[in-house]
């Protein structure tokens, strides 16, 4: 299950990849406006629902395992992407739009370790998880805030980082069925 999940996640990526490179619209549009959006509240409303459908799952299954990996894989994250954005300068630092502290995206990491986890507690939605992570991504180049590099190795971080930690605190319990489940 954690392998075939690495296989979607970095399936994704290259998607996201490919869009990024070649998916760019005029500033002022209609599309650059909802890469805004993107960017601004629908990140916010995922990393919120993905903690909350994984805290529901530990709550449900009387386990703690749940919740500890998607706390770890969140603080793993955030504090090893603030860190390199704090030390590392160099030219792929640079952000489009000015300034440092653009490597690696902090956005694309996040979103890309969140949906692994949700992958694995809710594998039927994979899709769903993944494509939330990939237009987020991509809204960080739509923006002019991370270059396609940036993304790229935030993308690829926040995926080893859920994958090396999935595969030590992942539970191997059959997921409940829920009310959108057959």
């Amino acid at each position: 299950m954690i392998l075939k999940t690495l296989f979607r996640a970095l399936g994704a990526g290259i998607f996201t990849m490919c869009a990024a490179f070649f998916i760019l619209f005029p500033d002022n549009s209609i599309p650059d406006a909802v890469a805004h959006f993107l960017s601004d509240y629908v990140n916010d409303g995922f990393q919120v629902l993905a903690h909350l459908l994984v805290f529901a799952i530990a709550w449900r299954w009387r386990s703690w395992r749940p919740a500890q990996l998607i706390l770890s894989v969140t603080v793993l994250v955030t504090a090893v992407v603030q860190l390199s954005k704090s030390f590392f300068i160099a030219p792929i630092a640079l952000r489009p739009s000015g300034g440092y502290e653009g490597f690696p995206s902090g956005h694309a990491s996040a979103t890309f370790s969140l949906a692994f986890v949700l992958s694995l507690y809710y594998p039927r939605l994979w899709w769903a998880w993944y494509a939330t992570a990939a237009l987020i991504s991509w809204s960080r180049v739509q923006t002019n805030a991370h270059s396609e590099m940036q993304i790229a190795a935030g993308m690829l971080f926040g995926t080893l980082v859920a994958w090396g930690l999935g595969g030590l605190l992942w539970e191997k319990k059959k997921v409940p069925k829920l009310w959108f489940r057959k």
